[in-house]
């Protein structure tokens, strides 16, 4: 997956990619206290459902390169199950 990033390292805030087919946009960060209770910063991702074609986000960290993103919302969720867009 490709990743427009920062000077920093980390994706910009608006970057795009494009992940087998399916667009996710960053849209900001999230804080997060991890378990050995150190603060982290947390990359927010949106896209849009495949099956439903509703926006949702998801989390990923906020330096490294989306590896596995979310490909459905919560609602459609299905781990291992490959998304088909019309047309391919």
């Amino acid at each position: 997956m490709r990743d427009e990033t920062s000077s920093g390292g980390g994706p910009r805030t608006d970057a795009g990619v494009t992940y087998r087919g399916q667009s996710y946009r960053r849209v900001g960060t999230k804080s997060h206290v991890r378990r050995d209770g150190k603060v982290t910063q947390l990359a927010v991702w949106q896209s849009t459902c495949p099956v439903c074609g509703e926006a949702f986000e998801f989390f990923s960290s906020r330096t490294t390169r989306l590896r596995e993103p979310s490909r459905r919302c919560p609602k459609h969720r299905a781990p291992g199950r490959r998304v088909v867009f019309e047309g391919g």
